[in-house]
């Protein structure tokens, strides 16, 4: 079932899925709003006159916020930068964890020179001339951002093999046997881990893929949730 997180029942599923209570849950989302959300909002101006949009993970935004805050990774892998909107949203609940929580984020930027003014389901989101990936994000939260860019089946395997991953967060491509398979790779190389994957209305991939492995999960809005293994 897809629904929208700001509703009684969306909420006690998502204190199901994190194992928490939702008084905390709403204090991170309340946090989300007031201090985290304002700074994507005032980089909307820069998108009035373009024929495209900031892109990135918004109506779901503030469960991908809490999920971080609640599940305290130390490593978080990402697929999908573009103007850096979720990167910055994932690196803001980082730092108020304090435990020195760090983000990888992998992408293959599309720029706005190229844009042709036709759908592309490739590109997650385009950046304005002048900008440069991940502009979004502020220089407090560099130290602890590492940005790759190229191709997802390039670079994921590579950063997989270099560490175990604590929460995993998929903006990338839509088609159904890839996405299933890059998370059926993460799994193979990850222990107890959070996965978060954005347009899931696309196809079931996720649904199907978190099912199939008995982990907790379910569906808000256009964003999937999911956790193997214990908070």
């Amino acid at each position: 079932m897809h629904r929208d997180f700001n509703t009684t029942n969306s909420f006690e599923t998502l204190t199901d899925v994190l194992r928490t209570d939702i008084q905390s849950l709403r204090t991170y989302i309340d946090e989300f709003s007031s201090e985290v959300k304002p700074r994507v909002d005032d980089c909307r101006t820069e998108f009035e006159t373009k024929p495209f949009e900031i892109g990135g993970i918004e109506v779901e935004a503030p469960i991908l916020y809490a999920s971080i805050r609640i599940f305290q990774p130390e490593r978080v892998v990402e697929v999908g930068v573009a103007n850096g909107v979720s990167s910055y949203y994932i690196l803001s609940a980082l730092a108020a964890n304090d435990n020195a929580g760090t983000l990888t984020s992998i992408d293959l930027p599309k720029y706005e020179d190229d844009h042709t003014g036709e759908w592309d389901a490739d590109a997650g989101a385009w950046i304005p001339s002048g900008r440069d990936v991940g502009w979004i994000v502020p220089d407090e939260y560099r130290d602890k951002w590492e940005i790759q860019i190229g191709s997802m089946s390039d670079l994921l395997p590579n950063e997989l093999y270099s560490g175990s991953v604590d929460a995993f967060v998929y903006d990338g491509p839509k088609r159904y046997s890839e996405r299933k398979r890059t998370f059926d790779m993460v799994a193979n190389s990850a222990g107890n881990c959070l996965y978060f994957c954005d347009d899931i209305a696309w196809n079931p991939s996720f649904e199907r893929w978190a099912d199939q492995n008995r982990l907790r999960w379910d569906t808000f809005g256009n964003a999937g949730l999911a956790v193997d293994g214990e908070l």
